[in-house]
Formats: structure tokens, C-alpha cells, sequence
């Protein structure tokens, strides 16, 4: 009677054995495929970063090409009205000049001719100031 106790007692020893390592299999399975979706993921989240780095990297590059075109066009704008501003103005002036005293082109010629002096005088000195602080 004691050996047919035993027997059952040994069948289930051997079905538990059998379903603890067949767990054990699962769960080491289970972990090998967490551990390769977790490297899985985070190779696509370092994709990921280096993609919105590179992206925040050409903005920037842009916005400084921005902004140095927009300064470029800027100087330009100044040496062109700091060119053609100053004869035109001392031509206007000039010619009411004229027309007060009576004459015919006289100071209206002078102050032109002394604007465009002026002028260039002034585009050098604006040139000369960007090339300093470039």
C-alpha cells in the first residue's frame, strides 16, 4: 500500500517538474523577446533623436544664413540711399535756391556735385564699418 502512495505522489512530482520547466522555457523565451523589442526600440528611438537632431541642426544653419543675407541686403540698401540720397537731395535744394536768386542751374549743380562727394564718402565709411564687424 505504501508503494501505490508512493506512485501517485512520484506522477505528480514528475507533472509538476514537467510544468515548472515548461514554464521556465516560456519565461526564458518571453525574456529573450522582451530584451530584443526593448533593443529594437531604442534603435528606433536613437533613430529617432538623430533625426530631429539633424533637423534642428539644418533650422539653425538656416536661420544664421537668414540672418546674414538680411544683413547683407541691408548694407546694400544703406550704401545705395547713402549713394543716390545726397545729390538728389542737394539738387532739389539747389534749384530753390535758383529760383530765389533768379539763376539758371548754378547751385543746383554744385550741391548735386557735392552731394555725390558726400555720398561716397559716406558708403566707404558704412563699408568700412561692416568690413570691421564682419
Amino acid at each position: 500500500m505504501a508503494d501505490e502512495e508512493k506512485e501517485p505522489m512520484d506522477a505528480e512530482g514528475d507533472a509538476l517538474d514537467a510544468i515548472s520547466k515548461r514554464a521556465k522555457e516560456e519565461l526564458d523565451a518571453a525574456d529573450a523577446d522582451f530584451e530584443r523589442r526593448m533593443n529594437d526600440l531604442q534603435g528606433r528611438a536613437a533613430e529617432a533623436t538623430k533625426k530631429y537632431q539633424t533637423k534642428q541642426d539644418e533650422v539653425r544653419e538656416q536661420r544664421a544664413d537668414t540672418g546674414v543675407v538680411s544683413r547683407g541686403a541691408g548694407m546694400g540698401l544703406t550704401a545705395a540711399y547713402g549713394f543716390m540720397g545726397p545729390p538728389i537731395v542737394g539738387y532739389f535744394v539747389g534749384k530753390l535756391i535758383d529760383n530765389s536768386l533768379g539763376k539758371e542751374n548754378v547751385w543746383s549743380t554744385w550741391l548735386a556735385m557735392l552731394g555725390v562727394i558726400g555720398g561716397i564718402i559716406f558708403v566707404v565709411f558704412v563699408l568700412q564699418r561692416q568690413n570691421r564687424e564682419s
